[in-house]
């Protein structure tokens, strides 16, 4: 062995296996003193491989296409965030990122507008974190089985910062537990994926909208952590969302990927979901269609992909077209899409040469611009800024109406088939007919109601299509009344 040589010429008499345990014992001695100067210096620089920093970029940024009227840049490369998985932005300006036994402040100790250096927060978690938002002073992140709080985490030094779990639940693999964020309600929002049924026992309040859901969940936790409610399901492995107009939340759910060219395949979509809605996800091969009135709204069909990242735009500084909607990311295919209120899309940025650009998260930027990170399954980590070439004015965005929905308060059934009248108006003019038509005065067996199918098939989901007093329940509901027969109480 050549390093036994080695030690042999310096003049020490060793056997081998002496020799082989000494440089056990050094190498031991050697990754303690690098992870002990981590700990002391708690700032970790940037390496230089040939390229300068800005010529990096440049190279790495010319590999990205980007839509009319923007600009994009690599303003951190793969040697301070590898295998980038989060990123999080706070009120100061900070950019947080994390990936595999790493989360971090990046610094930019030259005010180039490229991250040289990075300071490090905490080693973990083990997989990188699925989810990240910071709450003032407080830092949390998901990850190692849980939802991990670090306080006080842009001013202790990395030696004092100790993460408490909050919250224990599945994560680590790609359909668990993801993004995390805070509502404008104050309560916390939590997505997980449909690796994550043995949780569905967290659900602790009285009376829960969705009391034995199936799939991938959005969970509603009280501030505190200690009352949890599943907000909607039905979902695949929705990565991230963000809050919609509304009372709503939007969100980019993955595709039946072995269902591709067969009838039955769903691309993926981006929903925007109301509390208590079903998104459709019932298994490997069975995915409902948007067109069912009982899904949530469908912003978009985007086809094969890998959905990540979710972002309500800022509003400011992008061109106005990108100010009323969201962006969504495909880790698959490297695009940012943004999708508008009104369903319209753009490819905001996508690869054009051989350098990857695997989209992982987004974040917005204090001054309005986007951030979007690279990396997963051990690829090359990364973050870049897109900006507007010719930046808005700053202007006063107005603020997210998210206290009150838009509509009269029906439950959200009757809402989803207003919302979709013309796939239930047959039932309903059939309804009509009959009324004008067959009913008599006296008759002791009645028609009372045209039920749709959909409505059936929830029964059937719920497990109470078989049940008497849950028909007579749903018959006498005034928000059903467009689909009696007969108007008398059952």
């Amino acid at each position: 062995m050549k390093s036994i040589e080695v030690i042999s010429e310096l003049g020490l008499s060793l056997t081998n296996g002496e020799c082989l345990e000494l440089m056990e014992k050094e190498r031991g001695y050697i990754e303690s003193h690098i992870k002990q100067m981590k700990r002391d210096n708690e700032t970790t620089f940037a390496r230089q491989d040939g390229q300068t920093r800005v010529e990096r970029s440049e190279t790495a940024s010319r590999a990205v296409k980007v839509s009319d009227g923007l600009t994009i840049r690599l303003i951190a490369d793969d040697d301070l965030v590898p295998d980038c998985t989060a990123i999080a932005t706070d009120a100061a300006g900070r950019v947080l990122a994390s990936g595999p036994r790493y989360l971090c402040e990046l610094l930019d100790r030259d005010s180039d507008g490229i991250y040289d250096a990075r300071k490090l927060i905490v080693e973990a978690p083990s997989h990188g974190a699925h989810g990240l938002c910071v709450d003032g002073d407080t830092l949390y992140y998901v990850g190692d089985n849980g939802v991990w709080k670090i306080n006080r985490f842009s001013t202790e030094t990395a030696a004092n910062l100790k993460p408490v779990r909050v919250l224990e639940i599945k994560t680590g693999g790609e359909h668990d537990a993801h993004a995390l964020r805070k509502g404008p309600d104050g309560f916390w929002y939590l997505i997980a994926g449909n690796g994550t049924k043995d949780s569905f026992q967290l659900q602790n309040v009285e009376t829960p909208q969705i009391a034995s859901p199936r799939a991938g969940v959005i969970w509603r936790i009280s501030p505190d952590w200690s009352r949890r409610e599943v907000w909607a399901e039905g979902f695949r492995n929705a990565y991230d969302f963000d809050f919609g107009p509304d009372q709503t939340i939007d969100t980019f759910d993955s595709d039946g990927e072995r269902d591709i060219s067969l009838p039955w395949y769903r691309p993926t979509r981006v929903f925007r979901v109301r509390q208590g809605q079903d998104a459709g996800w019932v298994s490997r091969s069975w995915k409902r269609s948007h067109v069912d009135p009982m899904m949530p709204t469908v912003l978009a069909e985007l086809g094969r992909g890998s959905p990540t990242g979710v972002l309500r735009s800022p509003g400011k500084r992008l061109p106005l077209r990108f100010h009323a909607g969201v962006f969504v990311l495909d880790w698959t295919f490297g695009r940012v899409v943004f999708v508008s209120d009104d369903g319209k899309t753009e490819l905001v940025a996508s690869p054009s040469g051989s350098e990857g650009f695997a989209v992982t998260d987004i974040a917005a930027a204090s001054d309005g611009a986007l951030l979007v990170s690279v990396g997963g399954r051990r690829s090359r980590g990364g973050i870049y800024r897109i900006d507007a070439f010719k930046p808005l004015a700053a202007s006063r965005f107005p603020k997210l109406k998210w206290d009150k929905p838009h509509f009269d308060g029906s439950n959200a059934i009757m809402h989803s088939l207003q919302r979709l009248r013309a796939n239930v108006a047959p039932v309903i003019e059939h309804v009509k007919h009959i009324k004008d038509t067959t009913l008599k005065p006296g008759m002791d067996m009645r028609h009372v109601a045209e039920v749709p199918m959909v409505v059936y098939q929830k029964a059937m989901r719920e497990g109470w299509a078989n049940d008497e007093k849950a028909w007579k329940k749903w018959l006498n509901n005034p928000d059903n009344k467009a689909f009696r027969t007969w108007e008398g109480k059952v």
